[in-house]
C-alpha cells in the first residue's frame, strides 16, 4: 500500500514538475523571439539607412559610444546604391544586452553582375534599444575579416592599418599576375 501511495507521489510530482518546466519555458522562448525580432528590426533599419545614403539615421542607429567615438565624420557606411538589398541571416544574442547579427548584402558590381557580402554586426542594447556597436567583414577574397569596434579609436586605426596592408597585398599579387603577362 505503501509503494502504491509512494508510486502515486512520485508520478503527481513528476507531472507537476513538467508542468511547471513546460510552463516556464514557453514564456522565456517568446520572450527570446521577440529580442530577436527588435534586434532584426534595428540592423534593417541601420541597413535601409545605410542603403539609402541617411547618414543622420546612420549615425542614430549607432551605439551612444560608437557616435561619440566615431562623430558624424567617420560614419560605417558604403556608397548609396538603389539596386542593393539585404539580408538578416542569423541573430545570435550573447545576453541581455548584447547581440551578433549576421547579414548579406547584395548588389551589382560594374560589370551588372550580382554581388554578395556577409557583413557581421556587433549590437549593444541601450537606452534607446539595440544600437550597432561593431562591424567584421572580408573585404577581399582570401584575406581575413577586418573586425571594426566603433566603440574604440584604436580598434578603428587598427582596422584602417588591416584594410590598408590587405590592399597593398592585394595590389602586389595583381602587379605580379600583370609582369607574367
Amino acid at each position: 500500500m505503501t509503494s502504491i501511495i509512494k508510486s502515486g507521489l512520485i508520478v503527481s510530482l513528476w507531472v507537476t514538475l513538467f508542468a511547471f518546466s513546460g510552463c516556464g519555458k514557453a514564456p522565456v522562448a517568446e520572450k527570446s523571439q521577440a529580442i530577436q525580432k527588435e534586434i532584426t528590426a534595428a540592423v534593417e533599419k541601420f541597413l535601409s539607412a545605410v542603403r539609402s545614403g541617411n547618414d543622420e539615421e546612420i549615425f542614430n542607429m549607432l551605439s551612444p559610444k560608437a557616435r561619440e567615438v566615431c562623430g558624424r565624420d567617420q560614419l560605417p557606411s558604403v556608397p548609396a546604391s538603389d539596386t542593393a538589398e539585404f539580408r538578416v541571416d542569423l541573430v545570435n544574442l550573447i545576453n541581455d544586452s548584447e547581440a551578433q547579427v549576421r547579414t548579406t548584402m547584395i548588389d551589382l558590381d560594374e560589370t551588372g553582375q550580382k554581388v554578395e557580402d556577409s557583413i557581421a554586426w556587433a549590437l549593444r542594447k541601450t537606452e534607446e534599444g539595440w544600437r550597432i556597436a561593431g562591424t567584421a567583414s572580408v573585404f577581399f577574397e582570401g584575406m581575413d575579416p577586418i573586425i571594426v569596434n566603433l566603440e574604440s579609436r584604436e580598434a578603428i586605426a587598427e582596422a584602417k592599418a588591416q584594410f590598408d596592408a590587405q590592399s597593398k597585398a592585394i595590389a602586389a599579387e595583381i602587379q605580379k599576375v600583370n609582369i607574367k603577362f
